[in-house]
């Protein structure tokens, strides 16, 4: 829990110092004139065993789409959180199939920036807030036309999910038997997104042999 405490914590304090670049009524703004959403939830029903690529570019994006993934996933979370969300806007924008933006999200201005840069579906992660955040940041998220996809580290993780109402989920566990755990808590018809055991795969660009080409 402690670490889950700093993860938390460390966001936080990422998303104040983005906030101060851009005010909570600006990304609002913002969010409010991005493009229509991509629904991920039906987009990625359809297209069970297929795969959700996660890509850093447009060049990346556009490759990955070519080769038939229907969906993709750029990341935010690490360090120069600007830099990635510009890559998150390119990808947004190079192709015609939704975008899911995995980040730790812990408050309602990360959801609205979300959007903003485009994304149609955003990350929630149970390790980080309680059911009553989840709830709050999981209507805010569908009220902006996005899908909430619940990241979820073990089975009490899913469990928490599956009692929100979760739709969508990401198995990220650390290894298969974690996996294994998370997918059988978890009823058949439920929307398992995982690197294996789920029911649609979450690859890296390089499993596609994607080479990050430039816009």
């Amino acid at each position: 829990m402690k670490f889950a405490s700093y993860i938390r914590e460390s966001a936080i304090a990422r998303t104040d110092a983005r906030r101060r670049v851009c005010s909570a009524s600006s990304i609002r703004t913002l969010a409010r004139e991005s493009q229509p959403t991509r629904n991920f939830r039906r987009v990625c029903q359809s297209c069970r065993l297929s795969a959700v690529c996660e890509v850093r570019s447009a060049g990346q994006a556009r490759t990955a789409v070519a080769r038939g993934c229907p969906a993709l996933s750029v990341r935010t979370w690490q360090d120069h959180d600007l830099d990635l969300f510009a890559e998150l806007a390119d990808v947004c924008l190079a192709t015609s199939v939704p975008t899911l933006q995995r980040d730790l999200i812990a408050s309602e201005y990360q959801v609205w920036e979300a959007r903003a840069f485009g994304a149609d579906a955003v990350t929630l992660l149970p390790a980080l807030a309680g059911p009553a955040e989840l709830a709050r940041l999981a209507a805010l998220a569908d009220e902006l036309g996005m899908t909430a996809v619940f990241e979820v580290y073990d089975k009490e993780d899913a469990e928490v999910a599956f009692d929100l109402g979760a739709q969508v989920t990401v198995a990220a566990g650390s290894d298969l038997a974690t996996l294994r755990s998370i997918r059988d808590s978890l009823p058949p018809t439920l929307l398992v997104l995982a690197e294996a055991g789920g029911n649609m795969a979450l690859i890296g660009g390089e499993l596609l042999q994607v080479t990050g080409e430039a816009a």
